[in-house]
């Protein structure tokens, strides 16, 4: 009986602490790339998305600021399955730039994001300034499952201490 009873706690204790779900998109790729130098700003902003993106109302933006907060996107913004992208007003600019975006999946997941990039007219290419390098993009919902993963870890290790207590005192 006290067996079933501990089991039974087991489980909820399991139950209690809900998953989320991981089929949420991720930005895959981005032009100009995320801590990238190149010499002068792109004609267009181009995100590429591991799944298809909706527009729902207002709900998508992308945009391009200086380090003064000049914006440099004009005109609407384009979704194409996977794609967004915006029109960059071409004028020359030098220094840090901050692509910010923001835009929903089809699952209806919102995700949003910010990369920076520099404009330096002396860049020199390089075979490794050509590469590209892992690169993290912080997403709203990026830390969602380790913090579920843990408190999953944590409930375990619990169950575990619960389990070995009630052993050694049934002897």
């Amino acid at each position: 009986m006290k067996r079933a009873k501990f089991l039974l706690a087991l489980c909820a204790l399991f139950l209690a602490f809900p998953y989320p779900s991981s089929a949420h998109t991720t930005l895959v790729s981005e032009v100009p790339a995320a801590e990238s130098q190149v010499k002068e700003l792109p004609s267009e902003l181009l995100l590429t998305f591991a799944e298809d993106l909706i527009q729902i109302g207002d709900s998508t933006s992308l945009n391009l600021t200086d380090e003064n907060g000049y914006e440099y996107t004009i005109g609407e913004l384009s979704i194409n399955g996977s794609e967004v992208s915006r029109r960059v007003d071409s004028r020359e600019a030098l220094g840090k730039f901050r692509v910010s975006y923001r835009v929903v999946a089809a699952d209806g997941h919102v995700i949003k994001g910010e990369y920076f990039f520099t404009v330096e007219p002396s860049v020199i290419e390089t075979l490794e300034a050509t590469e590209e390098l892992p690169k993290e993009i912080v997403t709203e919902s990026g830390n969602q499952l380790s913090i579920y993963f843990l408190l999953s870890a944590t409930a375990v290790v619990g169950g575990l201490i619960l389990f070995l207590i009630w052993k050694r005192q049934s002897k």
